[in-house]
């Protein structure tokens, strides 16, 4: 009898709290707004176009002047906002002490509440750039590109100093990929700006910033016990896989994210029930 009730205290203990559940939805919103964005875009808005090519043309376009997507991408903006900024949260609420994993938070949050000002800053379309040039607005909306290109690069090389070697190596070759992605499609900047057409931008685009880049969930398995117990009580294993894929790249281990979210409280609860080796803090 003793032993039953034991048991079923160990039980009860490991259930997930109110604030488990908390986190683990808030960094679930990192994994909606990814699959939220490429739907929205790609398949919804997209599909709204007669003539809408997603091998040349840039995403922008779908938001841009006259484009008949642009209501809809206008009304998913909240939608993103409120995602990406929850994720940030989320994030924030299993950096523990590590500066760089806060950091990457601050950006996410601050990347999110910039999705309004894209609104008032739409690309022009081709059509209306074939015959005049572009204003206020197309400059504002490159601005905003560069910023966002800059965030997400920051973002994983913050993942990287935070998640440890291997995962830096990761994180630093996708911001190359990024970049170079980046470089490449700013070079049809002109090209767009006389309304001209432009070859495999689109896919380019889309590779850079929709690519999964998931770390392998298998190698964090084969990870030594110690290892693996001190990512989970420092919550950062899958919280840093998201992050490093921050919005545009969906770079995420289900699984991991959310035990390490939970293995977290269990720990930061029971501090005596730590893998044998690993001490408590």
């Amino acid at each position: 009898m003793a032993e039953r009730t034991l048991a079923r205290g160990r039980l009860r203990s490991f259930r997930p709290t109110t604030w488990m559940r908390i986190r683990r939805t808030l960094l679930a919103c990192g994994i909606c707004y990814g699959a939220a964005y490429i739907l929205a875009n790609d398949v919804v808005a997209a599909g709204m176009w007669e003539h809408y090519s997603r091998l040349d043309q840039a995403i922008s376009e779908l938001s841009g002047t006259g484009a008949p997507s642009a209501g809809f991408l206008t009304l998913m903006n909240p939608v993103f906002t409120a995602l990406v900024v929850a994720f940030g949260a989320g994030v924030w609420s299993v950096a523990a002490s590590s500066r760089a994993l806060r950091a990457t938070a601050v950006l996410l949050v601050l990347q999110g509440l910039l999705f309004p000002v894209w609104l008032l800053y739409p690309m022009t379309s081709r059509e209306d750039l074939a015959h005049a040039t572009g204003g206020a607005n197309d400059l504002g909306h490159l601005v905003l590109t560069v910023v966002a290109v800059c965030a997400m690069v920051a973002q994983m090389i913050l993942s990287g100093v935070a998640l440890g070697r291997p995962f830096r190596a990761f994180a630093v070759a996708m911001a190359v990929v990024l970049l170079a992605a980046g470089a490449y499609v700013g070079t049809t900047v002109g090209t767009v700006a006389q309304g001209g057409e432009t070859p495999w931008m689109g896919l380019v685009e889309r590779a850079s910033l929709r690519r999964v880049a998931a770390v392998d969930g298998r190698a964090g398995r084969r990870a030594p016990a110690q290892e693996r117990a001190h990512r989970a009580r420092s919550g950062r294993g899958g919280a840093m896989r998201l992050a490093a894929g921050a919005p545009g790249i969906v770079a995420v281990h289900v699984g991991d994210l959310l035990d390490s979210a939970g293995s977290r409280s269990a720990v930061s609860v029971h501090p005596e029930r730590q893998a044998p080796g690993v001490g408590a803090r």
